[in-house]
């Protein structure tokens, strides 16, 4: 899978959940006041620097909305995510292989008119970790903080579970201990998730 059978599979997932949003009647809903927390995992496929190939891998993540908000405040919450990479185009022994993973998690905005279509935007500072193998040279490794802008939509495809097509950015700086040079690996990871929420009494 490369980056634009991804992007077309993200296309087809906002196409689609845009129709679903359109024809949804506009009330309030149980998720609006209420406690949210999904739990999802999927496949990240990811763009380089480093011209050996896309960056694919897995991750994981919770989303958590807290219960009661204020009405100005509705909708913000946490994520926390985990992610692990690889450069496609070698393998970890070869020369020029690059590996990266990320853990960290930071606040959310999810718009919750729709009660079965959520777009959302988010910022993660994560403690991050990249090697690269050198060849005869061995392997260097490295560990820092990274940063990422991101956004997406979760698509509630059956009762609890939902369907996600993510967008994020990150940003390395200082990679390798080069001051003057960043890495910015950017993608989508398309995935699923398990909603586990109270149910609401009326």
């Amino acid at each position: 899978m490369n980056l634009k059978v991804a992007v077309a599979g993200l296309f087809f997932i906002t196409t689609f959940s845009h129709g679903s949003a359109g024809n949804a009647q506009v009330a309030p809903s149980a998720t609006q006041d209420g406690f949210i927390l999904k739990v999802g995992a999927g496949f990240s496929d990811y763009a380089g620097n480093l011209n050996n190939g896309q960056l694919q891998g897995g991750a994981l993540w919770v989303d958590f909305v807290p219960p009661r908000m204020p009405s100005f405040l509705r909708g913000f919450g946490l994520e926390a995510e985990a992610r692990g990479v690889t450069a496609s185009e070698t393998a970890p022994t070869q020369p020029g292989a690059l590996r990266q993973a990320t853990v960290g998690g930071g606040p959310t905005y999810t718009y919750l008119r729709y009660p079965r279509v959520h777009p959302y935007a988010k910022f993660i500072a994560s403690f991050a970790g990249q090697s690269f193998n050198l060849g005869s040279g061995g392997e260097q490794f490295e560990t820092q903080t990274a940063y990422a802008l991101g956004g997406g939509i979760d698509y509630r495809a059956l009762g609890n579970l939902w369907v996600r097509g993510d967008y994020e950015y990150q940003f390395w700086p200082d990679s390798f201990g080069t001051p003057s040079w960043y890495l910015d690996p950017h993608g989508i990871t398309l995935g699923l998730a398990w909603e586990f929420r109270p149910r609401r009494r009326y």
